[in-house]
């Protein structure tokens, strides 16, 4: 495993947090944590905008979103 760049006191690589935001985006916080040997809330909390949201900002990566179901409105419904 190559050597990360980190930042500070943290967990995980700028290259890493660009990842986990765009390319695997897909793959579940879980298992990039445990590819990566720290916890899954640490992956979770950059997904959320907890930690790491002025370096987010700044290389204008976009703000993770979960799927969320739509709900169908009740007007639509009689239609």
């Amino acid at each position: 495993m190559e050597q990360q760049k980190h930042t500070g006191r943290a967990k995980l690589s700028v290259e890493q947090v660009v990842l986990a935001l765009t390319e695997l985006k897909h793959i579940s916080g879980r298992e990039l944590a445990r590819r990566w040997g720290v916890s899954h809330s640490t992956v979770n909390n950059v997904r959320s905008g907890k930690n790491w949201k002025e370096h987010i900002a700044l290389l204008g990566l976009p703000a993770y979103q979960k799927n969320k179901p739509v709900k169908e409105d009740k007007a639509l419904q009689s239609i």
